[in-house]
């Protein structure tokens, strides 16, 4: 039986800011749910300029199809894509609604 194949992973793209050249992620570490910090190292081996970047999780354009209470906190505070409808602002008890009904004239 053949060896199976090893899982190949996309790969975030990033340029050195030094010369440009392609860089790899050398390591990272949650800052929160959805930010990490990225210690990355230029592959230019006349240059191998180290540096840090942050990877953050935006925008959902998908939404998970977990139940909502299987989701974490923060998936739920993300922005939802263009054809998301935007959750309504909580209401606020001491602001008066326009539309109300106008007192009867005696």
């Amino acid at each position: 039986m053949p060896a199976a194949k090893p899982t190949r992973h996309a790969m975030m793209s990033m340029h050195c800011p030094a010369c440009g050249t392609a860089a790899r992620i050398r390591n990272s570490r949650p800052a929160s749910e959805t930010v990490r910090d990225l210690y990355m190292e230029c592959t230019n081996a006349d240059c191998r300029c180290i540096f840090q970047a942050i990877a953050e999780a935006t925008k959902i354009f998908a939404p998970s199809m977990l139940p909502i209470e299987d989701q974490t906190a923060a998936s739920r505070g993300l922005r939802r894509g263009k054809n998301a409808r935007p959750a309504p602002p909580p209401h606020d008890q001491r602001q008066l609604t326009l539309l109300a009904a106008a007192p009867p004239d005696t």
